[in-house]
């Protein structure tokens, strides 16, 4: 189950720049389905009133967005399935808050995004990058999760080893490395759903 959940949360963290594609490509989801619909059902009685085409658009631009929202809720509803991790404090040295490292990697894969110029190379990047995040492991901090107050702390052992902590508290040294409820999506990555709001 560990393997499907760390599967999600990379696929959501890397949703966002398919949505990005999308809008960049101006791909209104309402006009596909019609010219579909047009297309393999031809003898069905089509109502004759199309709204605006910026109103499709706009809809169909809430609508990845809103999707690439759900993919991150189911991510937040699977951490049931993941194992409870004790924290050990006496086992770290340092805290450090590392948002900020993460925002370059969101804005290169923003930037493949906007720059891919065919849905088939797009598609193949997008394939290729799910595939070195998922086993790189570095990536699964889903941007959608600043928008729920989380942030990403580094926990540094006192043998240098880095740890992951995704959480809604403010860590402001070892001491406050105390969780209810953190669970571990890999060796070296914990999640904490709820905590403080």
């Amino acid at each position: 189950m560990t393997h499907l959940y760390r599967f999600l949360l990379i696929f959501s963290s890397i949703s966002l720049t398919f949505a990005i594609f999308l809008v960049n490509k101006g791909v209104s989801i309402f006009s596909v389905v019609n010219a579909w619909a047009i297309q393999t059902l031809p003898e069905m009685p089509l109502i004759e009133w199309q709204p605006p085409e910026t109103f499709l658009t706009a809809g169909s631009y809430i609508f990845y967005f809103t999707g690439c929202l759900l993919i991150s809720s189911l991510g937040f509803y699977a951490t049931r399935w993941l194992s409870v991790e004790r924290v050990d404090v006496a086992s770290f040295k340092s805290v450090e808050l590392v948002n900020d490292t993460f925002l370059p990697i969101y804005l290169a894969y923003f930037f493949v995004a906007l720059s891919t110029t065919s849905y088939l190379s797009f598609f193949l990047v997008f394939a290729v990058v799910l595939t070195f995040v998922y086993r790189s492991g570095g990536a699964y901090f889903d941007p959608m999760y600043v928008l729920r107050g989380y942030k990403i702390y580094a926990a540094i052992s006192k043998n240098d080893v880095k740890s992951y902590i995704i959480t809604k508290q403010i860590l402001k040294g070892v001491a406050d490395l105390k969780f209810d409820g953190l669970r571990r999506v890999n060796d070296f990555t914990f999640i904490e759903i709820g905590g403080v709001e």
